[in-house]
C-alpha cells in the first residue's frame, strides 16, 4: 500500500536513532547546528509550544556549564583582604587629614594668631617667647585690656624653605588689613608618626612709651594694668632729666597710656596701635602731664615753707659773710643776721616743655623734669651789731629779685619739694 511504504522508512530511522546527546559548546567554538527531538518522560507533561527554547535559525539553545561553588575559605580570605584593604585607606585618609591639618605648620601658625587674637598673650610666649626687650606687656591682663585686638586670623600660605617653613599670615586691625611672615621649623615628633612644627618668630613689637621724667620711678597704667619701671624697660634717666623713656616687647593690638590718677595734674592719656606686620618693627606714643590749679596752688605753698626754712638757715650764713668783709673792724664786735621773706612771685600755672635747671631769667615750671624757678623773691637781711660794750645797732638790707630753683616730685596727691641753697642767687 502506498501508504504503507511511505511511511516504513521514516520508522525505521526512528528506530535506528539513538537517544539524543546533550549538545555542549566548547568555549570559543561556535555551535554546530544539530535536529535532535525529545521526548517527555512517562509522567511528565510537555511545555506548550510558547514555553519551547529555540535558538536562533531553529538551533537548540546551549546549555550553561554549572558553576563550582566557592569554597568556604576563599570565601574567608576575600572578606578579610577586602577589611584589610578599605582599613588601610581609612588610615591613609586619616594620617593625610592629620599630618596636613591637625600636624602641619598651617596648624602652629594658626594656633599662634588666634591665640593673639583672644589676648591669651601668655599661650602666645609659651608657643614662641620672644627676646630683646621688657617682657611686661606679655600677659593676658593687657592683652585682655586692649581696646582693639586683632581678628579674623588666617593662614595665607605655607612654603618649604630649605630647613624651614616660611608661614605667611594676616589678620584685621582697625579696619585694616595686616600680612606677616612666621618662620617655623621641625622639632622632633609627636604622636609617635607625626612631625612636630614649632614657631621661631615672634610678631612682638618694640614700643617706647616716652614719660616725663618726674615719673621715672612711677609706674604707669597701660591698657589699665599698672606696669612698674624696671631696669630692662627703662633707660638711665639722670635725676632732672625732663623726659623717660621705656622701652617695651609688644604683640599686635592697641595701646593707651596713663599716669597714676593724681589732683595736681591731668594727663593727655596717649594711645597707638602695634600692627606686628614686616614692614615696622617700632613703635612710640609719648605720655605728657599739665598741672591743675591745685598743683600751682599746693606748689605756692609748699614753696614759702620751705623758703621760709631756707631763710632760717641761712641768716648764720649771712653773718659769716658779714665779718669777712669787715675783717678786723669786726674784732669785739658781736654780729647777727635774720635773713627775711618779704614776698614771693606766684608758681607759673603752665608747665614750660624744655628745663628750667638752666633758667635764671624768669620764673618756670617744667612738669617733665619736676623743676621750678621762682624769680622775683623779694627778701631782706637784718643785721644786728653789737658792740663790747653791749650797745647795738641794726640795720636792714633789701635783696630784691632773688630767685631760687627747686626740684619736686609727685607722689599721687602729694608734693615733695627740695631746694637748694646752692642753686640760690642774691642779685
Amino acid at each position: 500500500m502506498p501508504h504503507a511504504n511511505q511511511n516504513q522508512p521514516e520508522q525505521a530511522g526512528f528506530q535506528n536513532q539513538q537517544p539524543a546527546q546533550p549538545a555542549y559548546q566548547a568555549v570559543g567554538q561556535p555551535a554546530q547546528p544539530a535536529y535532535t527531538q525529545s521526548y517527555p518522560q512517562q509522567g511528565q507533561s510537555q511545555p506548550s509550544y510558547s514555553q519551547q527554547q529555540y535558538s536562533p535559525y531553529g538551533q537548540t539553545a546551549v546549555q550553561a556549564t554549572p558553576k563550582k561553588k566557592m569554597s568556604r575559605g576563599l570565601k574567608l580570605g576575600l572578606i578579610i583582604g577586602g577589611g584589610v584593604l578599605v582599613l588601610l585607606l581609612v588610615l591613609g585618609g586619616i594620617y593625610h587629614y592629620l599630618s596636613t591639618s591637625v600636624y602641619s605648620p598651617k596648624n602652629a601658625a594658626n594656633e599662634y594668631i588666634t591665640a593673639l587674637s583672644k589676648g591669651e598673650f601668655s599661650k602666645a610666649t609659651s608657643l614662641v617667647k620672644p627676646s630683646g626687650g621688657d617682657t611686661s606687656l606679655l600677659t593676658d591682663s593687657v592683652g585682655k585690656g586692649m581696646k582693639y585686638r586683632i581678628s579674623d586670623p588666617q593662614v595665607i600660605s605655607t612654603t618649604k624653605m630649605g630647613d624651614h617653613w616660611n608661614v605667611v599670615v594676616s589678620f584685621r586691625l582697625n579696619s585694616r588689613t595686616v600680612r606677616a611672615t612666621l618662620q617655623e621649623k621641625e622639632n622632633g615628633r609627636q604622636a609617635g608618626l607625626f612631625a612636630k612644627y614649632e614657631v621661631t618668630t615672634s610678631l612682638a613689637k618694640n614700643l617706647t612709651i616716652t614719660a616725663p621724667g618726674m615719673l621715672s620711678k612711677s609706674a604707669l597704667k597701660i591698657n589699665g594694668v599698672e606696669v612698674k619701671p624696671s631696669g630692662s624697660s627703662t633707660d638711665a634717666t639722670a635725676a632732672g632729666d625732663a623726659t623717660d623713656q621705656r622701652s617695651y616687647l609688644a604683640y599686635p593690638g592697641s595701646y593707651s597710656v596713663d599716669a597714676s590718677s593724681s589732683k595736681f595734674y591731668t594727663t593727655n592719656s596717649p594711645s597707638t596701635s602695634v600692627y606686628g606686620s614686616d614692614y615696622q618693627s617700632n613703635y612710640a606714643m609719648e605720655l605728657r602731664i599739665n598741672p591743675t590749679s591745685a598743683f600751682a596752688s599746693a606748689l605756692q605753698d609748699a614753696m614759702k615753707t620751705k623758703l621760709n626754712e631756707f631763710a632760717k638757715n641761712a641768716g648764720p650764713q649771712v653773718a659769716d659773710r658779714v665779718k669777712r668783709e669787715l675783717g678786723s673792724r669786726a674784732n669785739g664786735f658781736g654780729i647777727s643776721v635774720e635773713v627775711k621773706i618779704v614776698s614771693i612771685p606766684d608758681v607759673p600755672s603752665t608747665s614750660n616743655t624744655y628745663t628750667c635747671r638752666y633758667n635764671t631769667y624768669s620764673s618756670c615750671l617744667c612738669m617733665g623734669d619736676g623743676t621750678v624757678t621762682l624769680k622775683g623773691i623779694n627778701m631782706q637781711d637784718v643785721i644786728t651789731i653789737t658792740s663790747p660794750k653791749g650797745e647795738k645797732k641794726t640795720q636792714t638790707q633789701d635783696i630784691p629779685n632773688a630767685y631760687v630753683r627747686g626740684n619736686f616730685t609727685i607722689d599721687g596727691d602729694t608734693i615733695n619739694l627740695t631746694l637748694n641753697p646752692s642753686d640760690t642767687s642774691v642779685n
